[in-house]
């Protein structure tokens, strides 16, 4: 036996069990410093909340990733401004069923498996059905598929579908993406200086927002919307934290 060579080797598999130990302790440590922060503004949440009577109807997203404005290009053809009637109406019941809703449009409606149900994109009362075109998983909320109908029929659609531009190799790279500001920072921020007292909010979301311009490009910035059970919906961007709302003034939200 080569007492040798064995010797390098458990050297060697020592040395990459320290550095795989090492890197588990980083990032048992990272974890909680993580679960910390989150602890921490959580709870200056609920106070801010509890200070106007404002309820929580969902989960609030813990997640902080890295995201960067991203560029679209609008497809000619896919972009109707009036909705379009479908081959083949079906029952509004399909509704409650993803699936057979995209069954029922497939012969219509081209790259349909980018899109995804938002139930709190209508406001309640409204007759639309709302799907958003989806990126890196999560929604572009100007991108829409609307179905229409009149009493137990689904009739017509209305489409805007679009590609996220990238660069090419000869190209610059694009900015390296910001890390969001926390839902619960967003949330707590929002109920002390824009939520009605005794809002109640349904639905908390990150995605892409922006104004849509006659132009087959668009721009579109990551945001958070935070969805009232009356519908009323304001989108906050995720970066600088500017507040888009029913009753606000696009202004800087307090951090």
């Amino acid at each position: 036996m080569d007492w040798s060579r064995a010797k390098t080797v458990l050297i060697w598999a020592f040395l990459l069990l320290n550095v795989l130990l090492g890197y588990q302790l980083w990032m048992d440590e990272l974890n909680l410093t993580t679960f910390a922060e989150n602890a921490t503004r959580r709870d200056e949440m609920n106070r801010l909340l509890e200070q106007k009577d404002v309820r929580l109807a969902t989960a609030i997203p813990e997640g902080t990733p890295s995201l960067r404005e991203i560029t679209v290009r609008l497809q000619s053809g896919e972009r109707s401004e009036e909705p379009t009637p479908l081959s083949a109406p079906f029952p509004r019941s399909r509704l409650n069923d993803a699936s057979l809703v995209r069954e029922s449009l497939a012969v219509d409606v081209p790259n349909l498996d980018a899109y995804e149900p938002d139930p709190y994109a209508s406001k309640p009362g409204d007759m639309r059905y709302v799907m958003h075109q989806l990126h890196g998983g999560l929604p572009m909320f100007e991108m829409r598929l609307e179905l229409y109908g009149e009493g137990d029929t689904i009739d017509r659609y209305r489409v805007i579908y679009s590609e996220v531009e990238t660069p090419s190799p000869l190209e610059a790279p694009p900015p390296q993406g910001q890390e969001v500001l926390s839902a619960y920072v967003v949330v707590g921020s929002l109920a002390e200086n824009y939520l009605p007292r005794g809002a109640v909010v349904a639905d908390v979301r990150l995605g892409y927002h922006g104004p849509i311009f006659e132009s087959e490009t668009q721009v579109l910035a990551p945001y958070w919307r935070i969805v009232l059970n009356t519908g009323e919906t304001y989108y906050v961007h995720a970066v600088n934290g500017a507040v888009e709302g029913p009753s606000a003034e696009t202004v800087r939200a307090a951090r």
